[in-house]
């Protein structure tokens, strides 16, 4: 496409043509060169104002290019302000939070007792009270913890490490003892209620860079029994092992997993024979993140928003927006009328299960630092959540507004 000037410039070309054309009859041959230079000299002119104008509208279109990235900017920095006064106006009372106290991101509430366990960047789990105090340090040998929860009771402690290993505590003993093993690094365990038993998952080596942030891994994943290390059935998949993929109902029901690339959706599997019982999808893209309410009547499921599943419908009950990025840990309060998620946008946010609303927040440094072990105290007083970096957070619960 030409320029403005480029046009100016063949249309004097064509004029000067067409002049010369006219004279060239009726002029005498001296004149011709003087007509020639004449006409040289225009188009020298034009070709001087073409490239003027070519500049000029540089200017301009560099003019609107400043101005609409003011624009765009002015509106980023309208959002920004919105979203201060949102985390000012949300902000929740912060008990205690970590600083270089060599933690990871994966930490539990206790479900009975005023206490997290937290796995430690050494490969230790380290018990501690909601002020941060430790009260004890837990290690087996050489091994390095990777991943661990509490059983429903808050008695023991079961444990997955980097060298495959399942470790069962006795927290009162403060012994452990060996459960079980995986040919591969254990990247998620939860207990199956009161069953006695448990679920696992592996990753089996291979990764690969998935539609969502951070690795993909080809996990194996198992339901076993706790006491005796007996596995009953196992299951495969793609999944991100640095996310909460992986649940289980507490009535002993079913287990909620996660399969990545292929059939996306939240699958629950009947815990007897491990056939999938549902499969819960929506429009949003794949999960990343799954819970399940203390009556086992819920699911939540977390991508970009938050989606509440009626388990025994198949429907969703409610979508809660607001998160701008990922969110890859969910957990619900002990009475479940409460959640609270972590998200890849330096958030962690405290939901109203019945309204949607949002009744709280912690806000970590960062534009897009990620928060991915997220959970209510015993009691429900107390919020946990655990960043990158290690950065730890407890703070005081929001409680839910008074009926009218």
């Amino acid at each position: 496409m030409k320029s403005k000037s480029q046009n100016l410039v063949v249309a004097a070309y064509i004029l000067g043509s067409v002049l010369a054309a006219g004279v060239w009859s009726g002029a005498e041959a001296g004149d011709l060169e003087s007509i020639k230079s004449e006409l040289q000299s225009i188009r020298e002119q034009l070709e001087k104002q073409g490239r003027q104008i070519d500049a000029l509208y540089r200017v301009v279109d560099a003019e609107i290019d400043i101005a609409e990235r003011l624009e765009g900017a002015d509106e980023r920095k309208a959002a920004r302000e919105r979203e201060e006064a949102q985390d000012k106006k949300l902000a929740l009372e912060r008990v205690w939070e970590s600083s270089g106290a060599g933690f990871t991101c994966r930490a539990e509430f206790s479900p009975t007792e005023p206490s997290f366990a937290v796995v430690a960047e050494d490969g230790a789990v380290l018990i501690c009270d909601v002020d941060g105090k430790v009260l004890q340090e837990l290690r087996h040998g050489e091994e390095r913890v990777t991943t661990a929860a509490y059983s429903p009771d808050g008695a023991r402690l079961l444990a997955g490490t980097a060298g495959g290993r399942l470790l069962l505590w006795d927290l009162r003993s403060r012994t452990a003892r060996e459960v079980g093993g995986r040919p591969y690094k254990i990247g998620g365990v939860t207990w199956l209620g009161k069953t006695g038993r448990a679920v696992v998952c592996s990753a089996c080596g291979e990764t690969i860079k998935g539609p969502e942030p951070g690795e993909l891994h080809d996990i194996q994943g198992d339901l076993f029994e706790v006491e005796n290390g007996k596995i009953l059935w196992g299951f495969t998949g793609w999944q991100h092992l640095d996310y909460q993929n992986l649940a289980a109902a507490p009535n002993g029901d079913w287990v909620a997993v996660f399969k990545i690339l292929k059939d996306r959706g939240v699958y629950l599997l009947d815990a007897r024979t491990g056939q999938i019982m549902a499969k819960l999808v929506t429009d949003a893209g794949q999960g990343l993140s799954v819970a399940v309410s203390p009556d086992s009547q819920m699911v939540a499921e977390g991508n970009p928003g938050i989606y509440l599943w009626d388990v025994k419908h198949r429907e969703i009950l409610r979508h809660l927006e607001g998160h701008q990025n990922w969110v890859v840990a969910l957990a619900f309060s002990p009475d479940g009328r409460r959640l609270i998620s972590g998200s890849g946008d330096s958030t962690a946010r405290v939901w109203d299960v019945k309204s949607g609303a949002e009744l709280g927040r912690i806000r970590f440094p960062g534009s897009s630092t990620y928060v991915q072990s997220v959970g209510f105290s015993c009691d429900g007083k107390r919020v946990l959540a655990a960043a990158e970096d290690g950065l730890l957070v407890v703070a005081r619960a929001p409680m839910l507004p008074a009926e009218p």
